[in-house]
């Protein structure tokens, strides 16, 4: 029996470290396992938690049932009850079960904030900023009362303000993920981008998905303008991330736009390596095959990529070019044209067509159609 106490024990305070952590799915998973104790009141009511910041209300509920049916008068079985009236939109009801609670519990500050976050829900912002000044004259640091500060600060539009608030948050607790989009969206609106890559990088070393945010990364990078800064930030992300098949091919991409070869290969390959299924990847090779003449190569990757994806106009005018660098114009014509199908305002596809109208090798030749095409271009 002794032994089993010490296991829950110890489960629990996995448990709670992960929650801390922000990783509530993980939480989950170890309070839901065969070795959790099945009618233990604090894994419950941390299982409540977890599912609750997980939107996972239904499940929430249920436990939330189970854990009042073992003790409806435990501290935390109440919070969680007004954590699912909030979440149910009852912000009234919850804002009177929390009153009285507070008056049972005055030191419970994450309570505490629940109430502030009735009262904010309620538009009682000046009695929501009053509760919130409490908790932080004793808890200086707290990160989420610091939180509700930024937010409170947003909605009367201090947005410079709110930023550096929910930056000391994102110091002092980084793992805090309901305070990072507000961190990035906020730096990326003030046009602070150097900021919202420096926030995405710090994230994304957290992240286990980088696909969340791989597409705001990218923006922030592209707004950057500067290949060197999108590297430095890149190659940052990839030491937690080295098998992630979009950093890496963005590697490859900003040291193009330096005219880096030898790094535009070595990137390239190394993302072939993660995931040969990319049409971009295959065409950006062929490329590079292209410019060292290793024409039947760029042939063959060009094809993969139309293989991957039919309607490539890029792909489909670049096989055209290879084929002419073979005089084969009949089959670069075909590719051009192919081109122009998939976007009729592809206007270097048309320059092209026009150039192989007017090409001594190609036996269809002809100025007329060439000028025709030239017009378009």
């Amino acid at each position: 029996m002794t032994k089993k106490i010490r296991t829950g024990q110890n489960l629990l305070k996995t448990a709670r470290g992960l929650f801390a952590d922000g990783l509530y799915a993980e939480c989950i998973s170890l309070l839901s396992s065969e070795n959790s104790p099945v009618e233990d009141i604090h894994h419950m009511n941390l299982l409540v938690k977890a599912l609750i910041s997980q939107k996972e209300f239904d499940k929430a509920e249920h436990y939330h049932n189970v854990a009042t049916l073992i003790d409806p008068n435990n501290e935390d079985v109440i919070w969680n009850d007004i954590r699912l009236k909030i979440m149910s939109e009852k912000y009234q009801e919850a804002r009177m079960q929390a009153e009285q609670t507070l008056n049972v519990y005055p030191k419970n500050f994450d309570g505490r904030l629940l109430y502030a976050n009735c009262l904010r829900r309620l538009g009682e912002v000046e009695e929501c900023l009053s509760q919130v000044k409490i908790i932080l004259t004793y808890e200086p640091n707290h990160p989420e009362a610091i939180a509700q500060l930024g937010v409170l600060e947003l909605m009367e539009g201090n947005k410079i303000s709110a930023l550096n608030r929910f930056r000391t948050v994102f110091t002092i607790k980084p793992q805090l993920r309901s305070i990072w989009p507000l961190l990035v969206n906020l730096a990326v609106e003030l046009n602070d981008i150097k900021g919202a890559v420096s926030s995405l990088n710090q994230i994304m070393k957290q992240e286990t998905n980088t696909k969340l945010w791989i597409k705001q990364f990218f923006e922030c990078l592209d707004k950057l303008k500067d290949p060197l800064e999108a590297i430095d930030a890149l190659l940052e992300v990839k030491k937690y991330h080295p098998h992630d098949f979009n950093i890496t091919f963005a590697l490859a991409l900003e040291f193009k736009k330096l005219n880096q070869k030898d790094k535009v290969k070595r990137y390239l390959y190394e993302a072939l390596k993660i995931d040969n299924h990319s049409a971009d990847l295959m065409q950006e090779i062929a490329l590079i095959e292209l410019q060292e003449d290793q024409v039947d190569d760029a042939i063959r990757h060009f094809e993969r990529a139309l293989s991957l994806r039919a309607d490539f106009p890029r792909a489909l005018n670049n096989l055209g070019n290879a084929y002419g660098i073979k005089h084969d114009m009949h089959n670069a014509l075909k590719y051009y044209e192919a081109a122009i199908k998939c976007d009729p305002k592809y206007a270097q596809a048309y320059n092209n067509i026009g150039l192989t109208y007017l090409d001594r090798n190609f036996s269809k030749q002809n100025t007329k159609k060439a000028i025709e095409n030239f017009e378009f271009a």
